[in-house]
């Protein structure tokens, strides 16, 4: 090495450290690891640099080229590869060195030199498959694979920001710019179907071929619907308050989320767009408005809760459910649009899945601690898969090992399928280290991780399972998940689960499920049908299962249950009065939906529409009685004439009750109708009687003439 080159390798190091010097009173903490990752490695290589350059300085660059496949190997698809950190400061120091060691190079040279052996440059040849009239439409495309130091272009660092990189290929973007439309669509098929792996990073590599692939899906009829789109978003937002910019953290599932619907609207026909935005919600929120508020790094609680009221707007369905297409003339204008413009090639901001380095992580994990869920989440974002079971191992946890805010988190989407695995058997693995089994079992609850939740429950002795379910209401919060109260039936004992369902009480999972039907339905299918009319029927403060379901109006619940018991079993349940106002029919006799539900349980020959039609407009008699409604001054409840309608009632169910045909149910709905509360009141006509001539009127019954005599009072 010449001396020239060997003062100019020694500046380049010395500015090195002097950027490493400068964040000297930084701390390491789980906010700011990314940055301590890159001055590690900075500091190791210039460490290891200049031991090679003192230790053999002759033959330094051949020592060099060997430090650049080590690296390339560590940091290979990490956030300080190459590819996604052309400028990082590492990056500089080598791309520099080399500059300074071998001169002026081709690209291919260069890049041979600092990137993994056997890099595999793609190349695209569009051919006509015969020798007809050139037209795009007819084109189809190939691959060539060629070595990397066929690169012949001048080694610009800038060079390399065209190019997609994965793994060992390379695609140089600026082959493909200038495509017409078609061309594009049928390389994107072709490249889908010969290399897979390269797809995702390819139409990520900046905004303008992530547009095309939306319209590429739009133009082939296979893009999303608003509602798919919006409901993607939703799904990718994180809760609790945090926003997508600014100093509290969003998921990177929540930003790509985010930039992703940005794209879908950016690509969508201008009319449709108008449209899309235009949606309003529940209580009169706008898309448009709502999507300004994220871009302005608002709270996303607030904003996922906005976008639920417009997908719930049954207003917006004609639009939410439409799937975008293109006339004649906007795909006319989507052509031109390719024919003229090119794509721009230069690296963009992306959201690829691209991790720290593990090696460089395991190193600075012994120096980190836990003290808030907020750590948590900043390291779970920043650190490998990988690398979480060493995270709880290695670093320092203080106050509460598994909080109770990272689980929502985590179950609301902080991490996507692969972390969520990678951590639990993590949390499995340290299990001592994290608290007790109740904690453990807790945390799978409100993570509403089925496998935590299973191999917690497994260590526990079958016969203390239940009590270890119960002690910290686990059950009774594992209820609003099907899948972890399935794991929890499979792993009961049969008799310990009837204990529990047969006992009613504050906690009881059973009634709580009344507002969860996939678990009710889970639940009460595992009871023994012998069991199933006394669990279902027994009362907990004044109320039984089937009542409370009737008062939530829960019609799936309410069908569960009644489906669930046997077929001689559901008359004497729905004629069942557990407190006063009635039994189930009359609980329903309001909401059409429930009153369905119980009237199709109802044995054939009690389901006479004139028999229903009555026995509601005694129901409704009896409520203006008891509400004093109709201008009455005091309340009925518990009056004579309420009890006396209620076992009129009651024989319109009995199954021998068709021994009376509706003249004699008439007749004797008015004869209670005409009792008078005080006979002072001589002059007065009772308000149910009026009431009940309305209603027989309207149903088209005849009733006697003495039938419907004024009485003295009510």
């Amino acid at each position: 090495m010449t001396i020239k080159n060997l003062e100019s390798i020694k500046t380049l190091l010395n500015e090195a450290q002097r950027l490493v010097d400068s964040y000297a009173d930084t701390p390491l903490d789980c906010s700011n690891l990314k940055l301590h990752v890159f001055l590690y490695e900075l500091t190791e290589e210039i460490a290891i640099l200049n031991r090679l350059l003192e230790l053999d300085a002759d033959n330094f660059a051949e020592h060099f080229k060997n430090r650049c496949f080590e690296r390339a190997r560590v940091n290979e698809d990490s956030q300080l590869s190459f590819y996604e950190d052309l400028y990082g400061a590492c990056n500089n120091l080598y791309w520099e060195m080399a500059e300074v060691l071998f001169g002026e190079q081709e690209l291919g040279e260069r890049l041979s030199i600092l990137l993994p052996e056997k890099m595999i440059v793609i190349e695209p040849e569009f051919y006509l498959p015969e020798p007809v009239k050139p037209n795009s439409q007819r084109l189809k495309v190939k691959f060539h694979e060629k070595k990397v130091t066929d690169l012949n272009a001048l080694a610009k660092r800038e060079e390399l920001a065209n190019f997609v990189i994965y793994r060992s290929f390379l695609i140089d973007l600026r082959e493909i710019a200038s495509l017409d439309f078609h061309l594009h669509k049928t390389f994107y098929r072709e490249l889908k179907r010969n290399y897979p792996t390269l797809v995702a990073n390819l139409y990520q590599h900046n905004t303008s071929f992530s547009m095309l692939l939306i319209q590429l899906q739009i133009a082939d009829g296979v893009a999303q619907s608003p509602k798919e789109a919006i409901s993607s978003l939703v799904e990718g937002l994180i809760t609790n308050g945090k926003s997508i910019t600014g100093q509290t953290y969003a998921t990177i599932g929540a930003e790509r989320a985010f930039t992703d619907f940005l794209n879908y609207l950016k690509a969508l026909p201008e009319e449709f767009k108008e449209e899309v935005l235009a949606l309003t919600g529940t209580d009169d929120e706008v898309l448009s408005e709502v999507i300004d508020d994220l871009t302005q790094g608002r709270c996303v609680e607030i904003a996922s809760g906005r976008l639920i009221s417009i997908l719930e707007n049954s207003n917006n369905k004609a639009v939410l459910n439409a799937y975008p297409h293109l006339t004649s003339e906007q795909r006319e204008a989507l052509y031109r649009q390719y024919r003229k413009n090119s794509l721009p090639t230069m690296h963009g901001e992306t959201w690829l899945n691209a991790a720290l380095p593990v090696y460089y992580v395991k190193q600075l994990l012994p120096f980190i601690e836990i003290n808030h869920s907020s750590d948590y989440i900043n390291l779970l974002r920043t650190v490998p898969p990988s690398l979480y079971a060493a995270l709880l191992q290695e670093t320092i946890i203080n106050k509460y090992p598994l909080p109770s805010k990272l689980a929502r988190e985590i179950k609301n989407g902080l991490l996507d399928d692969e972390q969520k695995h990678a951590f639990y058997q993590a949390v499995w693995a340290n299990k001592e280290k994290l608290g007790s089994v109740d904690d453990l079992l807790r945390f799978a609850v409100l993570s509403d991780s089925e496998e935590l939740f299973s191999e917690v429950l497994k260590s526990v002795e079958p016969e203390n399972r239940l009590k270890v379910l119960t002690c910290e209401n686990a059950f009774y919060e594992a209820v609003s998940s099907p899948r972890l109260i399935q794991v929890a039936l499979q792993l009961l004992p049969k008799s310990e689960y009837l204990l529990a369902m047969a006992t009613p009480h504050e906690w009881s999972a059973l009634y709580r499920a009344v507002d969860y039907p996939d678990s009710l339905e889970i639940m009460v299918q595992n009871l023994p049908e012998k069991d199933r009319f006394e669990v279902i029927t027994t009362t907990f403060d004044e109320i039984s299962l089937l009542h409370l379901a009737a008062n939530q109006f829960s019609s799936r619940s309410l069908e569960i249950l009644l489906q669930a018991l046997p077929e001689e079993k559901r008359l004497p349940a729905i004629r069942e009065k557990k407190t006063q106002g009635g039994n189930l029919l009359s609980r329903v006799s309001d909401n059409a939906s429930a009153l369905q539900v119980v009237l199709q349980a109802l044995p054939e020959q009690l389901k006479d529409e004139g028999r229903v039609k009555l026995f509601l407009s005694i129901e409704r008699i009896i409520s203006n009685i008891e509400n004093k409604s109709a201008g009455r001054w005091i309340s009925g409840i518990g009056s004579k004439k309420t009890k006396l309608l209620r076992t009129i009632q009651d024989q319109l169910l009995e199954n021998d009750g068709k021994s009376h045909d509706m003249s004699f149910f008439l007749k004797e709905t008015m004869a209670i109708c005409q009792i008078k509360r005080n006979p002072l009141h001589f002059w007065s006509t009772p308000k149910s009687v009026d009431e009940f001539s309305i209603l027989a009127k309207e149903h088209g019954w005849q009733l006697e003439e003495d039938e419907v005599q004024l009485g003295i009072s009510r």
